[in-house]
C-alpha cells in the first residue's frame, strides 16, 4: 500500500489515499471520531475517556492479531479540520 516506511509517511501520502479513493479493507481502516459509549461523543479535549481508550486499544489488538495493517485515526481538535 505504501512504498515507504511508516515513520517516513507524510500528510500528502495520507491525503493520496483519499484522492485515489482507497477503500477500507482487511489491512486498512479509517477512523475520524473517538469511540462513543451509547452514542455520546467525547466532550473533554484534554483527556479521552477510559472507554474510548479501551476501544482504541481493542482496534489495535485486533489488527495485531490478524494480518496487521494500517489503522488511520484522524482526531480533529479544531473546527478548521471539521
Amino acid at each position: 500500500m505504501f512504498s515507504k516506511e511508516l515513520n517516513k509517511l507524510t500528510k500528502a501520502d495520507l491525503e493520496k489515499l483519499i484522492t485515489d479513493k482507497i477503500s477500507e479493507n482487511q489491512q486498512l481502516e479509517y477512523k475520524r471520531e473517538l469511540p462513543a459509549r451509547n452514542g455520546k461523543k467525547e466532550t473533554n479535549s484534554e483527556k479521552i475517556s477510559d472507554y474510548a481508550r479501551n476501544e482504541i486499544l481493542s482496534e489495535i489488538v485486533a489488527f495485531t492479531n490478524s494480518q496487521g495493517g494500517y489503522l488511520i485515526w484522524v482526531y480533529r481538535t479544531t473546527p478548521e479540520y471539521q
